[in-house]
């Protein structure tokens, strides 16, 4: 019989008398409860502050000073990636992606590419990719994120949901 996790596991008794199939059994059990708790990769974990635009991928939460509701295929996303200066992300229904100049706040996203899948109503998507394109310049504050047009208006609102694995913001 094996012993569980219990307390009687970390006895020196209980484990002396184990075999060693038995104890190798057990390890393995007690390494993946520990695995299983540890939380995913990538994952926001707490609530720190985002410093960094790049490497981040976030969910939009505004556009145009009008609060946004996932559709039904979940949440528009974005994502800035370092290595590749490239903007890609979920729109609601079409997924998009093209690419971007980063000097210090100043931003410029260059005309995206979509693809063209077969949605109820693509008039959000397009107001999106509107603002994306239109972005001047951008700002942090806490985990939420602003792009901002030449003016410094809020075309859209973000907030920081996953960083991506080997970054960091």
């Amino acid at each position: 019989m094996l012993p569980t996790l219990s307390s009687e596991v970390w006895h020196v008794g209980a484990w002396s008398q184990m075999k060693p199939l038995q104890l190798l059994v057990s390890l393995l059990l007690a390494m993946s409860e520990i695995v299983a708790c540890a939380p995913e990769r990538g994952a926001m974990t707490g609530d720190p502050a985002i410093s960094k635009l790049e490497n981040v991928e976030w969910t939009l939460i505004e556009l145009d000073g009008a609060a946004v509701a996932s559709g039904s295929g979940g949440a528009p996303t974005l994502t800035f990636s370092s290595k590749e200066h490239r903007a890609q992300g979920f729109a609601g229904c079409n997924r998009f992606f093209g690419g971007y100049q980063l000097n210090g706040n100043q931003l410029h996203v260059e005309p995206l590419a979509t693809t063209r899948m077969a949605c109820p109503e693509s008039s959000s998507e397009t107001a999106l990719i509107k603002a994306l394109e239109e972005t001047a310049s951008w700002r942090i504050g806490g985990r939420k994120l602003e792009l901002l047009d030449a003016r410094s208006f809020a075309l859209s609102r973000w907030t920081a949901t996953a960083i991506e694995s080997g970054a960091r913001p």
